[in-house]
């Protein structure tokens, strides 16, 4: 590797991820694992054969992982300074040690997630920042490309693996549940359901027309509320406050020039019928 390269890639080496069968989770990008850049922790894919030029050696299932013993190291207390520490200098400490971390498995996008309120409420938290970011020339080119950010800030905060189509399951899930306690709200007589996430959501709900309110619940009461509707009344009323006294005016004017026009062909009448009776007389 280049010292240009290294000098690029900052990290400390923390473990290999494992999946539930004990097998590392490998893709071309190469080998995924725990590392530490820039003092956050962060999960990104490491080259295998950067990874086997350190001697470390990624275990293919539990035998394998039992049988190097002598080359795993103990993640609690002292033993985490221990990692294996790759310096922008380019002086590598080699350690033969690996550690390692069970995830759910890497490849099923259909395996089932424990989701909590706090991973939860991170996700929802992290669709609304980064939703605006989504578009050509930003950050994110696809809603894809998004989730997949938002699925590596949440596996390395709550140290679970969740992929890009697990997180926007989980939202989607959590739209849909606040769309039936919505309704039920709706119909006369149901008792009050929470809006589950209310908050989350109607913070999501400024940035995300998919996303309207029809329902708040408080303690004890229901208050319907048309958000959208009620903004675009407030709009056309404002609009037809603003449009009336032009209208008014216009027809005043309008009004005025009638009369101006009868007064004048009156005043025209009155002179050719003097100027009739005039010759008459003569």
């Amino acid at each position: 590797m280049s010292e240009q390269k290294k000098k690029k890639l900052p990290f400390v080496f923390r473990r290999i991820v494992l999946d539930d069968d004990e097998a590392g989770i490998e893709t071309d990008a190469g080998v995924l694992c725990e590392v530490m850049i820039n003092g956050t922790k962060n999960i990104s894919y490491v080259p295998k054969s950067f990874l086997s030029s350190l001697g470390i050696e990624l275990p293919k299932n539990l035998h394998d992982k039992e049988n190097c013993s002598s080359k795993t190291v103990d993640t609690s207390g002292d033993n985490l300074e221990r990692d294996v520490s790759i310096q922008a200098s380019g002086s590598t400490t080699a350690i033969r040690t690996v550690s390692h971390v069970l995830l759910p498995t890497f490849n099923s996008s259909n395996a089932t997630v424990k989701w909590d309120d706090h991973d939860t409420k991170m996700m929802l938290d992290l669709y609304a920042e980064n939703l605006n970011h989504v578009g050509p020339f930003k950050k994110f080119k696809t809603k894809k490309k998004m989730w997949e950010h938002i699925a590596v800030d949440i596996s390395t905060t709550f140290s679970k693996y969740v992929n890009g189509q697990q997180c926007e399951s989980r939202f989607k899930t959590v739209r849909n549940r606040k769309g039936l306690a919505v309704t039920h709200n709706k119909q006369s007589g149901n008792d009050a359901k929470v809006v589950p996430y209310q908050q989350e959501m109607d913070n999501i709900r400024s940035i995300d027309d998919s996303v309207q309110p029809e329902v708040l619940v408080s303690v004890g009461n229901t208050r319907v509320l048309k958000q959208k509707r009620k903004e675009d009344a407030a709009r056309g009323g404002t609009k037809k406050k603003k449009q009336d006294p032009l209208l008014a005016m216009y027809v005043e004017l309008q009004e005025k020039k009638e009369e101006n026009k009868e007064r004048r062909h009156q005043e025209k009448m009155k002179i050719f019928t003097e100027y009739c009776l005039k010759k008459q007389s003569e």
